[in-house]
C-alpha cells in the first residue's frame, strides 16, 4: 500500500492470517528453483540499505561472506536491481 513501510508480500501474508484464506496475488507468485536460492539471498543482502547495486557492493559482500559467485549471478543481481529501480520509479510517479 502507497506510504506503508511493509513490503506487498507481507501485506499479502497479513492478510491471509487474518482471514485464513491466501490472497491470489501469494497464489499465483512463482516458485523459486532451490538452485537460485544463493543467488536470491546475495541479492537481498546486497541491496538492503543502497539505493543501487554496484559491482563494489557485489565484491564487498563475496569478500565480507566469503562467496564466489559466478557472472550469470552477477547479471541477475545486477538485472534484479535494474527491475527493482523500475518499480520504484513507477510507484514514485503513481
Amino acid at each position: 500500500m502507497k506510504g506503508s513501510k511493509s513490503t506487498r508480500l507481507e501485506q499479502w501474508k497479513a492478510v491471509e492470517r487474518r482471514t485464513g484464506r491466501k490472497p491470489a496475488q501469494l497464489r499465483s507468485q512463482p516458485i523459486l528453483d532451490t538452485y537460485l536460492m544463493p543467488t536470491w539471498d546475495a541479492y537481498t543482502m546486497i541491496v538492503s540499505g543502497t539505493e543501487s547495486i554496484s559491482l563494489q557492493d557485489i565484491l564487498a559482500y563475496c569478500k565480507l561472506f566469503g562467496e564466489r559467485l559466478d557472472r550469470w549471478q552477477i547479471e541477475a543481481i545486477l538485472t534484479l536491481d535494474q527491475e527493482r529501480q523500475k518499480e520504484w520509479q513507477t510507484q514514485l510517479q503513481d
